[in-house]
């Protein structure tokens, strides 16, 4: 996991940890950044008590830490964005109550390719991630600025209650259909936030391979991001592409009231006690 928040000195805070923020309300705090290295920590709390709401809030966590350390420095002018993420989850957080800790730092020298570990202090190390970046043209939006820190929330409900994900019909052929609305998800420049677009899929996905009474735990997430979506009725069209004795693939597309994908998720996951199923 990388050296102690001591080590990581001069630190700036987040530009997002901001009162009323995506991240702030999904229970994320303690953003700072020193050099090419972030750390970022999450306070799981009851939205993610359960298996189904594990490795969404992971992908939030996940997408903002590794957006972060391609925003310092941030070329003038432009605007990084994620185009790819990878999320693999080791195991389960060891406790709801303490806090889970993603330390995240550009590899290479161009800046494209950043990389993430999480894990709870002095235990076992929970998932990695990592996200291809580039940069557009900021279109006029002021360049991100640190802001004071604020103390986190930590929704209550389960993840799925927070998000209000709708499930409109799962049929027998291996597909499902479901929405979330965006308005309240949205980032700094009004569109979806990567990682809660991510969360909604896996939802869906763990639905959809759940229907059977079989249990899975998602242990791998792939995230293309293909274009912006707005503060829209966001659409997920879901359908199974293996459902195995140990593991299942769901590939979910997240589209715009024209039907147009602005993510594709494939989401792996494996049978919680790993023993063969009907």
């Amino acid at each position: 996991m990388g050296g102690s928040k001591s080590e990581l000195a001069p630190v700036e805070s987040c530009s997002l940890d901001r009162a009323g923020t995506v991240e702030q309300r999904f229970g994320l705090l303690g953003c700072t950044v020193s050099g090419r290295m972030r750390e970022c920590a999450v306070l799981t709390g009851s939205h993610a008590a359960t298996d189904e709401g594990v490795a969404g809030v992971l992908a939030v966590l996940s997408d903002h830490v590794l957006g972060e350390v391609a925003n310092h420095p941030q070329p003038p002018g432009l605007l990084p964005v994620t185009t790819s993420l990878s999320l693999d989850v080791l195991c389960a957080p060891p406790s709801t109550t303490e806090p889970l800790v993603a330390r995240a730092r550009q590899i290479g020298a161009g800046g494209g390719y950043v990389r993430a570990e999480i894990g709870a202090a002095g235990r076992a190390l929970v998932a990695s991630a990592a996200a291809w970046m580039t940069h557009v043209p900021a279109r006029g939006l002021p360049p991100l600025a640190a802001g004071p820190a604020v103390g986190a929330e930590v929704p209550a409900p389960p993840v799925a209650d927070v998000l209000d994900v709708q499930t409109d019909f799962v049929a027998d052929d291996g597909r499902a259909g479901g929405r979330f609305h965006a308005l309240a998800w949205t980032n700094q420049n009004g569109t979806l936030h990567g990682g809660v677009g991510a969360c909604a899929a896996v939802l869906l996905a763990e639905r959809l391979l759940g229907r059977q009474g079989t249990t899975y735990r998602t242990s791998h997430l792939d995230v293309a991001y293909l274009r912006p979506l707005g503060p829209v009725e966001v659409e997920l069209r879901a359908r199974i592409l293996h459902r195995g004795r140990r593991s299942g693939m769901v590939q979910v597309l997240a589209c715009d009231g024209e039907g147009r994908a602005g993510l594709a998720v494939t989401v792996i996951a494996r049978t919680r006690s790993g023993r063969d199923v009907g």
